[in-house]
C-alpha cells in the first residue's frame, strides 16, 4: 500500500475505532481494509503538570471537574463502593506542539459497570475550526488511540463516554501551524497544514487496535485539495507554496516594513476532503464528515519594543515597565503586566547567542512569574522544583540579539512550590521579546 492510499483507509478506519480499545465491528465489504501497514508508534507517557483534583464517588454517581477544562460525569451503577476518583493534568506527548494539556484519569485498572463521560470544553475565544476535533487516550504500551467523540458546537465541547480510565487529550485531526505567534516589521512566518495519520492498518475483521502516530504534511490522499490562502484581516503579504505531497499545504506569511502598532493578523485557508470523516455517535449516520473546511490562525505584529507572554494559551502583554540589560556577564530581562499584576524575571547566566537551557548555571537561564492568588497575596513560580533527589529544571531560552535590542524567547513550564519536594502547581509559559537594550 503506498502513501496516498494511507490516508484514504485512515479516514475510513476512524469511524470503527471504540472507547475501551479498539473493536472488532465489520464494517460493510466495499470498506474492508485487507492490507497491513507499518508499526504503531508508543509514546513516552505524561509528565504530570499539576496535583489536579480528587473526590471520592460511590455507587450514587458523582462528577468531578478541573478548572471547568475537563469534566468527569460518573453515573449511578459505575462502582460498587466508594471509589478515589482524581484528575491530573499532564503534559501532551500525543503532539509535543500543541498548547492543549493532556489528562491523567484516575482509578486505572478499573472496568467501570456503566459508562463513564467525559467533557472537554474548548475555549470561546478559540477561531479554529472545530470539525475535525477528536478525543483520544493512551494504552498501557504508550500508543494513542483515537476514539469516536461527540461535537456539541453550541455548547463548545467534545465528550467521549468509555469504561477505563487512562490518560487523555484531545486534539484536531487536521491543524495548521505556524512556526511564531508573533514577529516585527519585516519578519516572516511559515504556515503549514498537517494531519494525524496512523501507526499502523490491520484487518478490518481483526481489530484490536487503530492506532494513532504523528502529525505529518497534508497530502496522503489524491481526494484532498487545499485553496485559497489568503489575509482576511491586517496588513502584510502571503505566499502559497507547494508541501512534499505536492499541495498547496504550506505559505509563508511576511509582514509589513513598518510596524507602529500591536496588530492581529488572520489568516484563513480552505481544505476539502470527499471521503474524510470522524466518527461522532451524534452526527447523521454517526460520521462527521469533513467535506470543506475553512481553517484560520493569528499572528500578532510587534512594535520594534515587545514583551508578550502566553501562559496556558492566554496572552498577556508584559512591556509595561520592561527591561533588557547585559550586565555581569548575564542577559536580564523583566516585564510586568500591571492590568493583572504579573511580573516575570528572566536571567540567562551568558552573554552570547543562542540556546540556554533551563538552570542556575553558566550557560543555562532561570525564569521567575509571580502572580496573584484566588485568596490574595501573591504566588512565585519558577522553572524548576526538587524532585528529592535532584533539582528538575524545565524551558529553554533561545536569544537571537542582543545588540541594539535584546531580542528572544522562552518556552517552558514554570512551578509553584507550598512544599519542599515537588510542586503544587504549574503554567505553561511561552515568551517572546524584542527590547532596547538599557
Amino acid at each position: 500500500m503506498n502513501r496516498n492510499q494511507l490516508f484514504h483507509v485512515v479516514l475510513l478506519l476512524i469511524g470503527i475505532v471504540s472507547i475501551s480499545s479498539c473493536r472488532k465491528d465489520k464494517l460493510p465489504v466495499d470498506e474492508e481494509v485487507q492490507s497491513v501497514f507499518g508499526q504503531p508508534t508508543a509514546k513516552p507517557k505524561g509528565e504530570v503538570l499539576a496535583i489536579g483534583v480528587s473526590k471520592s464517588i460511590g455507587p450514587e454517581g458523582g462528577v468531578l471537574s478541573l478548572n471547568d477544562i475537563i469534566t468527569v460525569h460518573v453515573p449511578a451503577g459505575a462502582v460498587d463502593k466508594s471509589t478515589l476518583f482524581q484528575i491530573q493534568p499532564i503534559r501532551n506527548t500525543l503532539d509535543d506542539e500543541s498548547i492543549h494539556t493532556g489528562f491523567r484519569l484516575l482509578p486505572e485498572g478499573v472496568h467501570f459497570k456503566q459508562a463513564v463521560r467525559i467533557a472537554f470544553p474548548y475555549d470561546t475565544a478559540d477561531i479554529s475550526n472545530p470539525d475535525t476535533r477528536m478525543v483520544a487516550y493512551q494504552r498501557s504500551d504508550g500508543v494513542w488511540c483515537g476514539v469516536p467523540t461527540v461535537l456539541d458546537k453550541e455548547r463548545r465541547q467534545l465528550t467521549v463516554e468509555t469504561t477505563h480510565f487512562s490518560d487523555w487529550v484531545w486534539f484536531d485531526f487536521i491543524s495548521l501551524r505556524k512556526d511564531k505567534e508573533q514577529i516585527g516589521a519585516n519578519q516572516a512566518v511559515n504556515l503549514q497544514l498537517l494531519e494525524m495519520v496512523l501507526g499502523s492498518l490491520m484487518p478490518v475483521n481483526s481489530i484490536d487496535s487503530v492506532p494513532l502516530a504523528a502529525f505529518d504534511p497534508i497530502g496522503y490522499s489524491k481526494s484532498m485539495s487545499v485553496k485559497n490562502w489568503k489575509i482576511i484581516s491586517g496588513p502584510g503579504s502571503l505566499k502559497a507554496e507547494k508541501n512534499s505531497h505536492g499541495l498547496m499545504g504550506n505559505a509563508l506569511y511576511t509582514a509589513p516594513a513598518t510596524v507602529t502598532k500591536t496588530t492581529d493578523v488572520e489568516i484563513q485557508v480552505e481544505i476539502e476532503s470527499k471521503n474524510g470523516y470522524i466518527s461522532d455517535p451524534l452526527a447523521p449516520n454517526g460520521r462527521r464528515k469533513m467535506e470543506k473546511l475553512i481553517l484560520i490562525t493569528k499572528i500578532r505584529l510587534e512594535p520594534n519594543n515587545f514583551f508578550s507572554l502566553k501562559m496556558n494559551g492566554v496572552s498577556y502583554d508584559m512591556s509595561h515597565l520592561a527591561i533588557a540589560a547585559v550586565q555581569e556577564n548575564q542577559i536580564v530581562i523583566r516585564g510586568t503586566n500591571q492590568a493583572q499584576s504579573l511580573v516575570i524575571n528572566l536571567q540567562c547566566f551568558g552573554t552570547a547567542l543562542g540556546s540556554y537551557v533551563g538552570g542556575m548555571e553558566k550557560g543555562k537561564s532561570f525564569i521567575a512569574l509571580t502572580l496573584p492568588r484566588n485568596a490574595g497575596g501573591l504566588n512565585s513560580y519558577v522553572n524548576g522544583y526538587d524532585k528529592c533527589p535532584g533539582f528538575q529544571y524545565s524551558g529553554t531560552t533561545n536569544i537571537t540579539s542582543v545588540e541594539g535590542f535584546i531580542e528572544g524567547t522562552f518556552k517552558g513550564t514554570a512551578y509553584y512550590r507550598a512544599q519542599i519536594c515537588g510542586f503544587s502547581d504549574a503554567r505553561e509559559l511561552e515568551i517572546s521579546f524584542k527590547l532596547k537594550r538599557n
